[in-house]
Order: C-alpha cells, then structure tokens, then sequence
C-alpha cells in the first residue's frame, strides 16, 4: 500500500461581499465566515494536481486543515465537492465553480477550537469514484457558520500549517492476458497445467490468485473453483494441487472447459477477471514402432514403418 502527504495544495477564499475581488492563489490565511448573512459569507477554495491514479484502489483520503482564530463556542465546518474548473489566482466569488453533496458532504462540528486546532475530513469516497473514472476532480469547498470571521481564518502558508491531504491506496492490480491454454487448444492430459502473464508497468505486484472452470463460458455458475492461492506468479497445475484445493471434475476427451483467472496484490485488493479462454483434452496416443526392429539394416536409408492410437497430425 502507498501512503503520500500532500502539501502541495492550491487554495484560495471568495467573498460574496464582493463578488468580484479576488484574493490570490495560496495566501497566508484564508477567511472563512457564514454568519447567516449570504451577502457577508466567505468560502474556502482547495484543490489538488493529480490527487490519485486512474483505477488505484482508495484506502483511505483525508483532507486536513487548521483555524488561524480561535473558537469558545459550537463551531462547524463542511466540506463539498467542486464540480468545475477554477484558477485560485483569478477566481472570485462570481465566477466561482459549482459545488455538489453528492460525493462529499461532510459537517464537522467542535465544541471550541483553540488556535491551530486540526480539522479532519473524510474525503475517500470522492477520491474512490476519481479513481474510477466516475468523477472529475476539481477539488473541495469550506464553508462554516463561525460568524464575522470570528472563525476566523484557514492557515495558508503558515508554518507548514496549509492545507493537507493524506492518501492511502493500493495501485491498479493488473488483469492477467496470454492465458495458457486457449482458443479451445488440445491438452494431452485431462488436468492440465494453467498459467497467465501480466503488465506490472504502473500496477501492483501479486501476491495470491483463483481460477474457475466451466463448462459454459458465461461462469454464472462455475463448476470449479481453486480459491485463493498464494503465489506471486499465475501457474497452476491442475494434476498437482496445493494441499487443501480439491481436483476439478473429471473432463472427458473432446469436450471444451472454459477458464479465467484473477489475481490479488499484497494489500489484499482484487484485479478483475481475465478474458474467459478455452481447451479441450485428447489422450496421447501410443506409438509403436513396427519395422524396423531387432534387425541389422543393410542401408542408411531404409524406411521405417510405425501404428499410432490416437490421431497423427505429422511426423518427424
């Protein structure tokens, strides 16, 4: 698992007082006020550059800031979404971006707040659904009912004290490809020996796998499962299985199993199933050599006769 603290933010406040003046990209303090007067509230801006890798599994994001003014009564903060573009340089509360409880709606409430008080905001969900592809990050908006800036302020840069994000999350598991075998490939024994390989590049190692077999390869219902193996590679041979794993049903000759895999990285994250590939058994044959046999040849170039069971595709 991968854990980064990001104090790489860029944040700003806007004032619907004067919704046309703009306060600059990272200042030292932020104003933050909602006294029950929408024409005197102020809101706090913080975004994020690359907050998280497309398809990482989120463990746990969260946003942490500090009051620059003490607080001795019921104070609350909350947090939303963004939802379009901003420049913390140009904005101002006119052109301000929109903001949504959909992902992020967070109130935190204290009693008091002393100078510098650290407030803590669960931000994993938003940062899960980034990662997913399902939402766009813009960034998170502040607002608090702590009246004429009595909150008073947000700590920007100010002895390190600026806006923070901590991340936990797991890198993308890869999805295994090249299975072996497949496309209804002929195996010469009935359990045969199963492997994949991967694309490591910006994904998580593994640690463990399952595979399923079927005789349909739709898998609504699979007939056979190995369960989580432990193993930093995709093999598996069906006719020696780990102690515990219970051997597959019988497959006659001529008949397709179809099979996938998915594999789980150290953090205990699951990739997604494979491309469902195929095989089907024929028995070796015997090959009996009939001519020559126990015979001194009289020429170098003497021909040689055999019968084969099964059934012969070439010779060599």
């Amino acid at each position: 698992m991968t854990r980064v603290t990001r104090t790489d933010a860029v944040y700003t406040w806007i004032n619907a007082g004067s919704i046309g003046s703009r306060y600059g990209a990272n200042p030292t303090q932020l104003y933050l006020q909602g006294n029950g007067v929408p024409a005197d509230d102020t809101l706090v801006l913080i975004g994020l550059g690359s907050p998280i890798p497309l398809g990482a599994v989120v463990h746990s994001a969260k946003m942490y800031v500090r009051n620059a003014r003490p607080r001795n009564v019921s104070t609350w903060m909350r947090a939303r979404a963004l939802t379009s573009n901003w420049d913390a340089g140009r904005v101002t509360y006119k052109t301000r971006p929109g903001a949504s409880t959909a992902l992020l709606n967070q109130t935190v409430t204290k009693a008091t707040a002393a100078l510098d008080t650290l407030w803590e905001f669960d931000v994993t969900t938003l940062m899960q659904a980034v990662a997913n592809g399902a939402a766009t990050w813009f960034g998170v908006q502040l607002e608090s009912n702590a009246p004429n800036n009595a909150m008073g302020m947000i700590r920007g840069r100010y002895l390190n004290h600026q806006p923070t994000f901590i991340i936990e999350f797991s890198h993308p598991v890869a999805v295994p490809e090249d299975l072996s075998p497949s496309n209804g490939g002929v195996v010469g024994v009935s359990q045969p020996t199963l492997s994949a390989s991967f694309d490591y590049s910006g994904s998580s190692p593994i640690s463990a796998f399952e595979v399923q077999l079927d005789d349909a390869d739709d898998f609504v219902s699979p007939i056979w499962s190995s369960g989580v193996v432990s193993s930093v590679s995709a093999e598996l041979d069906l006719s020696n299985l780990p102690v515990g794993v219970t051997a597959p049903p019988a497959l006659a000759a001529g008949v397709l199993r179809y099979w996938r895999i998915r594999v789980q990285n150290p953090d205990g994250v699951w990739g997604g199933w494979s491309d469902v590939e195929s095989y089907q058994y024929q028995p070796r044959g015997t090959l009996t050599l009939t001519s020559p046999t126990g015979t001194v040849l009289g020429s170098s170039t003497a021909s040689a006769d055999w019968t084969y069971s099964g059934v012969q595709e070439y010779y060599q």
